[in-house]
Formats: structure tokens, sequence, C-alpha cells
């Protein structure tokens, strides 16, 4: 089945697996995997990123409908509402709620598969702006948004991108019409229902003779149905259907996979022209589903057919299928750079800046040989300006400075040497049920109090918020602050546990204020981000992060407050922050700038690369 999560308890963990796209950025530069995976560098995101997306959410919008139930004029979202299980998949065992249930075949219907074209061309013209929209509005509220979305993005060409998938699936409807239906013809005229069926609004489970269900020889409405490839529910959560190798290690999510023929044939969407290094890449994560398919299906078999679609161009690339030898290599090579990257965070020596050679490739995926400069990946490397390169070095940070109008010198440690948390034992001083799904409880250590602050939508998993008052409890990973009229408050995030304990001395709430830093580090970027409030109010907040050999720090603060600095800052400056208040979100080091913050260029990009 597409969606593949071992039954076994998870040792590993979703945000620990290694995936295709990541042995690839570590196959192409070490330094370049730990800045981003490691020290979580976010790329800047630019409107062709989201492009992509636009168009394969088009696609699968338009695949899961049928011109057997739905005029090519009806609502975009009248399949919507497919029901999902707690992990945001597709509910396998609802047998209510589905959309297309509840569908009768259309009295007049296409006939012809070009009638069946243009009936999927005008629901494709209708799902795109939708799409786009949705990325627009994604890419509009990044903090890293990057370029221009009406110089980069054009909508007539990006609607072609969705035609020629159509297109090429098309192609995939003949050939079932040639061979009269493939193998499965009977059994999905019964309303027979693979364990994972490719997304149609339609339940899971068999429910009787499917609806367009004919008699003789196939026709193009049944051959639209059965042709149907497996991709991820529209409805369905971010990164909610993966294949999980079984040993946890390793995950992949296919675009498309078709099984009309009766075995799998993997297919890759790309919304570009393949002309660039990382088609390499495509045909590397393709071998790597191969190898994910094998392993998560008894019997071990081997997709027959593995594809690339430029539907910039419309050409299909076929990467050949691999052999079941090189299908064990790769899980031993996996298995391996699990135990060296993820079993543990490596630290910078051990990613080593040595980039691999950059591969060019033309129109359609044409390889076209390695670049005969051997620092090309480099010159596109966004990181650049805080990596010293292959046979370069920079220079090390200060870690003593005095600012303009202060007669004492700072002086300051490493980024990795700030710890926000604390671990404490108190008393609960007080319940107040809220009347939502979190009381507001305070603690104390016997004089002080401290409010409970949840970070984020859910409760992580570790606290437990039945609690009385009087009872003894040990708070682990909280992070002190002091909130609005001088409130000491203790926040939680999805790294904190709440745990009632029996006994044990209560922990001063004094010797636990919160401290402010000063910290030293080069700007890998700077960042903004802006909405609208409650109260309908515009508000901005703006920053940037700060990366030296031990660590990163998202500092940020309200774009009013900032200091006049932060204006003239660039990347790949090393500057100073002073009186900055700590806090974290899970593994991000995060700090808070106040009116008492101050900020000094230290040294400009220019004069590090060159000292």
């Amino acid at each position: 089945m597409p969606v593949f999560v071992p039954e076994e308890e998870d040792s590993v963990g979703p945000y620990r697996r290694l995936s295709a796209s990541q042995i690839n950025l570590w196959d192409a530069c070490p330094r370049q995997w730990f800045l981003e995976k490691v020290r979580r560098l976010r790329i800047a995101q630019t409107p062709p990123l989201h492009l992509g997306r636009a168009v394969e959410a088009a696609v699968c919008l338009t695949l899961r409908e049928s011109p057997g139930f739905i005029v090519a004029g009806a609502p975009h979202n009248i399949l919507s509402g497919t029901p999902l299980d707690e992990e945001d998949r597709p509910d396998r065992l609802a047998t209510t709620g589905w959309p297309a249930d509840g569908l009768l075949p259309l009295p007049t219907r296409p006939s012809s598969v070009e009638e069946v074209r243009t009936w999927a061309y005008a629901r494709a013209a209708l799902h795109l702006p939708i799409c786009l929209a949705v990325e627009r509005s994604a890419w509009e509220s990044h903090e890293r948004k990057s370029g221009s979305w009406e110089a980069r993005i054009d909508s007539k060409a990006a609607l072609r991108m969705v035609e020629r998938a159509i297109d090429l699936h098309l192609e995939e409807l003949e050939a079932c019409l040639a061979l009269d239906g493939g193998p499965s013809l009977e059994a999905w005229r019964a309303g027979e229902r693979p364990a994972h069926p490719a997304p149609d609004g339609r339940r899971f489970s068999a429910n009787g003779a499917h609806p367009l269900a004919g008699e003789g020889a196939c026709d193009v409405l049944e051959a639209w149905e059965i042709t149907r490839p497996w991709f991820v529910d529209p409805d369905a959560g971010s990164f909610s259907s993966q294949a999980v190798h079984p040993s946890f290690r390793f995950q992949g999510e296919y675009d498309l996979v078709y099984r009309w023929r009766g075995g799998a044939e993997i297919v890759d969407l790309k919304a570009s022209v393949g002309a660039s290094d990382r088609t390499s890449g495509y045909h590397a994560q393709l071998r790597a589903y191969a190898a994910l398919w094998r392993a998560t299906h008894d019997g071990f078999p081997l997709p027959g057919r593995l594809s690339i679609w430029f539907l910039g161009t419309g050409d299909v690339v076929d990467v050949d299928v691999p052999s079941h030898a090189w299908c064990e290599e790769f899980e031993a090579r996996f298995e391996s750079l699990w135990e060296e990257l993820r079993e543990e965070p490596p630290d910078e020596a051990s990613c080593p800046p040595q980039p691999a050679p950059y591969r060019n490739h033309g129109p359609g995926g044409v390889f076209e040989g390695e670049d005969d400069d051997l620092l090309k990946r480099c010159t596109f490397c966004e990181w650049q300006v805080i990596c010293p390169g292959p046979e370069g070095e920079l220079p090390d940070l200060p870690r003593r400075f005095q600012l303009p109008g202060h007669a004492q010198t700072t002086i300051v440690g490493s980024i990795g040497e700030i710890n926000p948390r604390v671990d404490l034992h108190l008393e609960v001083y007080s319940v107040q049920i809220t009347g939502v799904s979190r009381p507001r409880v305070l603690f104390t250590d016997g004089q002080r109090q401290a409010e409970m602050r949840i970070l984020g939508r859910n409760t992580p998993e570790g606290m437990n918020l039945d609690v009385i008052k009087g009872q003894r409890v040990r708070v682990t990973n909280v992070m002190p602050e002091i909130g609005r009229g001088g409130r000491l408050t203790l926040r939680f995030d999805p790294r904190s546990t709440l745990e009632p304990v029996e006994d044990g001395a209560l922990d001063s709430l004094m010797v636990h204020q919160p401290a402010r830093v000063d910290v030293v580090g080069r700007v890998a970027y700077r960042f903004e981000k802006h909405g609208i409030g409650r109260n309908g109010r515009p508000w901005s907040r703006c920053g940037l992060v700060l990366i030296d050999s031990t660590g990163t720090m998202k500092i940020d603060g309200w774009s009013n407050a900032m200091p006049r600095a932060y204006g003239h800052v660039e990347a790949g400056d090393v500057v100073a922050f002073t009186n900055l208040a700590p806090g974290a979100w899970v593994d991000e080091l995060q700090g808070d700038i106040s009116d008492a913050s101050d900020l000094r260029v230290l040294a400009r990009a220019h004069e590090a690369s060159t000292a």
C-alpha cells in the first residue's frame, strides 16, 4: 500500500527519520545539510517553490473527481470533507460522511477520451486559481518570503503544466482501453477496493458494484476510474500519508502511484523543465522510493516503472528500476547514515563544507555533464556568506566587546551555552476552571507565585493537568518569564512536562528568575512577519537568526522596538545583541528583544570574508 506505518513501537519518531531529499542534500554538501537539518536554518521561500505545490494540488483535485458524477462547472469543493482519523489520514474505518458516496451517475456523460480531456481541462481551470491563491497566501505570510509573486508566477503557464499532467494521465487511460480495462476490470466492477484506494471521495470498504460499472468492453469512464493513481488525499493533513520503513529510520511520500496494470508504477511530478542540478536528485529519490516500496510490501516486490513528469515541458523521463541487491545496499546505507546523523545530532566538524560537483541538465532533464567549476554549487548556496567553503576559514567570533556609551566591557560565551530551561519542584497554589480546554494554574514555592502558560495550540503530551490545590508537582524544561504586571510566568512547550509527585523540597522561584543574556554571532538571515491582530489592528515583528559553531538563536521583537542598527544589518555580518530575554520552542533557541536590548555590528560580511 502507498501508506505504510509499522505497528511496532516507534523508537525514532517522525522528526528524526531520514528521507530521500535529506540524503540528496547530504550528498550535495554535508555542511549544507548540517545548517538546514541540525541548525534548522530556513531557506528563503520563493514563489516557484509554492507554484509546484499549487500545480500538484490542482492535478490531484482533478484526478480525485470523476466525469461520470461531476459536471465540468461544479463547485471547487464538491468532494471536500473526507473523514479523517486521529493522524489526519483518510479514516479507513469510517462508513459515513464520504462526499462521493451519495453522488449519482450523470444522465449525460463524456463518452470519448477527448470529451474527458475537455472536462478535465475545465476542472483544472477551476481548481488551479484557488490552489494558487492558497499558496500565495502561504508565501505572503512566511517570514522568509523572497521575490515577487507577480514577476515569477504566470497563471497561464501554470495551467498548462496541469493540463500536461492530465494529458499524461490520459495516455494511461488510453493504454487501459487498449487492454480492455486491464487485469482488475471485473474486480473493480464488482466494487472491490485495495487496502489504500486512490482518493475518489468514496469509503475504503467495498460497498457493492461500482455505480459506473458496465458490461462488455471497458468504456472511457470505467477506464478513468480504474487508472486513477493513488496520491495524497487533498483533505489529508500535511505529511500524514508517509510510507515508513519497517526500521522507522526512513520515510517518503509518493506523488502518484499507478496500480491498474497489477504492479506499482511510481511517478514524481515536477513543475519545472528539469534544467538544473536537482534533476539528478530526482533520479536518486525515485530509486529510494523503489527500495521503500519493496521494504513495505510482503514478498518484496519492486515497482514496474519509475518516471519523472517534467510538467514545464511535458517530457517523461524514465528512471531505471533498481535491482534487489541495490535496494539492500541502499537500506544498509541509510541505516548507517541514520546512526551517523540522527541517532545523536552531529557537530559542525563532522559535517564539513565539501560540495559535490554541480551536474548540468538541459530542458526535459537531459544530463549535460558535470560543471568544470568545482565550486559552482557554492555560488548557488544560500549559506555561502556564513560558510568558509571547502578550503576557507571564517575568522573567530569576538567574545569581548564594548558598546558605545558603556564603560564596562561585555564578555559573552557561545550560543550553545545558553539554556533558558529549568526543572522545578513546586506546589499548586490554585486551579481555576476557565471554561476552555485548559485550566488556569498558579504554582508557588511557599512565598512567591508563578503562572502556567502553555505555548502553542496543543497541550504537550507530558503535561498532566489533572492537579488540585496543595498538590506537589515536578515541572521540567519550563522557561521562566516576567509577564505583564511583573508576574512570573512558567512557559511550557512540547519539551516540557508536568507530573504530580508525592513529596520533595520546594525550589525557590526567586533563584530561577529569568536572566537577560548577551550573544555574539554571524547573521544567517533576516526575517519579518506581520498580520492582523484580534483587535483588527495590523502588527509587525522582525528579527534575525544568529549562528556560531555551537548553535543558532532566533532573535525577534516588535518592528518599532528594534535597535536602529538593525536596518543596516546584512547576512554574514558579525553582530552583538545585549539584554535579550531567552526562550525556546522545542529545539529552537530564541531571544526576545525589549526596550533595554541593544545591537552592535562588530564586523561586516565583506570584511569577515577578506580578513
